[in-house]
């Protein structure tokens, strides 16, 4: 597979929306308590030194599962030029991407198509990860 050119880390002026999968998933636990459905949220917690101690930011928000790109030139045709947010989930294929905002909408109806489907040649929703990076197709 091969793609019209190397897909970049980071936001730029135009790639300034990011997105996830996770933005279109939401996973559902039931609480033990009393069996009702309770949105699950991922935590992620920052403790800094400030000037009066020590200060900490803590940020949820929905948890979403590893989907996988798979097909990098797919996504290109649909969303055009694009990045991933970091080195890692660049390295990983994780679908954590930079676009243009006007290509969302785009985008958004695409991934409802395909996370639905087993065994998608362009979306990857398993949540395996041991050693799936070694078995990346090169772009």
């Amino acid at each position: 597979m091969t793609i019209p050119y190397e897909v970049g880390v980071g936001a730029t002026a135009e790639l300034s929306l990011r997105v996830s999968v996770a933005t279109l998933v939401r996973v559902f636990l039931k609480n033990p308590d009393d069996d009702e459905l309770v949105l699950a949220l991922e935590r992620k917690a920052t403790l800094r030194r400030a000037e009066d101690g020590l200060e900490v930011r803590v940020k949820s928000q929905p948890f979403g599962g590893a989907i996988r790109v798979l097909d990098l030139s797919t996504v290109h045709d649909v969303v055009g030029d694009f990045h991933f947010d970091s080195g890692r989930s660049q390295a990983e294929r994780d679908f954590r991407i930079f676009i243009r905002p006007s290509s969302w909408s785009s985008l958004r109806e695409f991934c409802l198509e395909h996370i639905v489907l087993d065994d998608d040649p362009i979306l990857e929703t398993s949540p395996r990860r041991a050693n799936w990076s070694k078995s990346l197709p090169k772009h």
